[in-house]
C-alpha cells in the first residue's frame, strides 16, 4: 500500500494582474443567467400548461349535460324478425311450437337458432 500526497500551487495567469477581480466576477455572474433563464422558462411553461388544462375543462362542459343511464324494463320497440301483429311471446310459442308443413328440417333449425337471441 502507497500512500502520495503533494501540494499544488497555481499561480493566476500573468494577463490578468490587474483585471483579475472583474473576470472573477463576470463569470460568476454568467453562471448565475442560465439557471435564472432556466427557472422563468419552467415557471411560464407550468402556468401555460395549467391555463389550458383549465380551458379544455371548461370547454368540455358548455351547456352539455352528462348522458344518463337507466335501465329499460320494457319490451324492444319492435323486431323486423317479428311478423306483423304478432307479440314476442306469441312469436317465441310459435318457434317452440310444431314445423311448419312447407319447410324442411334443417331450414326449420337453422331459422329457429338464427332468433335465440330475441329470448
Amino acid at each position: 500500500m502507497v500512500n502520495y500526497s503533494s501540494v499544488i500551487f497555481v499561480e493566476l495567469p500573468e494577463e490578468c494582474e490587474e483585471d483579475c477581480d472583474k473576470i472573477s466576477t463576470d463569470t460568476q455572474d454568467e453562471s448565475k443567467a442560465p439557471t435564472t433563464l432556466m427557472l422563468g422558462a419552467g415557471l411560464l411553461l407550468v402556468v401555460i400548461v395549467i391555463l389550458v388544462t383549465l380551458r379544455v375543462r371548461t370547454r368540455g362542459n358548455d351547456g352539455e349535460e352528462g348522458e344518463t343511464w337507466h335501465l329499460d324494463e320494457s319490451e324492444p320497440e319492435r323486431d323486423e324478425r317479428i311478423p306483423e301483429g304478432w307479440s314476442l311471446e306469441e312469436f317465441l310459442q310459435w318457434l317452440d311450437g310444431d314445423m311448419p308443413d312447407d319447410w324442411e328440417e334443417e331450414q326449420w333449425e337453422l331459422y329457429r337458432t338464427s332468433l335465440e337471441d330475441l329470448r
